[in-house]
C-alpha cells in the first residue's frame, strides 16, 4: 500500500503541478485581459476627446457659416441700395442731359429770335427828339417791346 500511497503522492504532485501551470496560465491570460481592457479603455477615452473636438470644430464651423451668410446679406442689401443709387443718380443724370437740351434748344430758338429781331429792328430808325426840360419827372420811353417766347413778331412799333 505503500506504493500506492507514493504512486498517488506523485499523482497528487504531478496534478498540483499542473494546476499551478494551469493557474499561472490562467494570471497571465488575465493579467493580459486586464491590459488589453485597460489600452481599449484609454484608446474609447481618447476616442471621445476626439469625437468631442470635433462636435465642438464642427459647431465652430456652423455658427462660422451663419455668421457668414448674415455677413453676405448685409453685403447684399448694401449692394441693392449701391446699385439703388447708381440708377437714381443715372436717372438724374439722364435728366440733367435732358434739361440741357432743352436748355440748348431754346438758347438756339433765342438766338434765331433775336437774330431775327435785329433784323426787323434794322429796317427802322429810331429819331431822337430833343427832350424839353422836365419838371422832375422821368421821360417815358418812346416805345415799348415785350417779348413773349414762341410768338414770332413782325416790324411793329408799339
Amino acid at each position: 500500500m505503500a506504493d500506492e500511497v507514493r504512486k498517488l503522492a506523485v499523482e497528487s504532485s504531478n496534478s498540483i503541478q499542473q494546476v499551478k501551470q494551469i493557474v499561472k496560465t490562467i494570471l497571465g491570460l488575465m493579467q493580459d485581459s486586464v491590459e488589453k481592457m485597460d489600452n481599449g479603455r484609454r484608446a474609447v477615452e481618447e476616442g471621445w476627446a476626439t469625437i468631442s473636438a470635433a462636435v465642438k470644430a464642427f459647431t465652430q464651423i456652423a455658427e462660422n457659416i451663419g455668421t457668414t451668410v448674415a455677413q453676405v446679406g448685409k453685403v447684399s442689401s448694401l449692394t441693392q441700395t449701391m446699385a439703388g443709387g447708381a440708377q437714381q443718380i443715372a436717372a438724374a443724370t439722364e435728366e440733367q442731359s435732358a434739361a440741357m437740351y432743352e436748355i440748348s434748344l431754346s438758347a438756339q430758338k433765342l438766338a434765331e429770335s433775336s437774330a431775327k429781331l435785329q433784323e426787323n429792328l434794322s429796317h427802322f430808325k429810331i429819331k431822337k427828339k430833343r427832350r424839353r426840360k422836365s419838371r422832375g419827372m422821368s421821360p417815358l420811353p418812346y416805345f415799348f417791346l415785350l417779348l413773349v417766347p414762341g410768338v414770332t413778331y413782325s416790324s411793329t412799333i408799339i
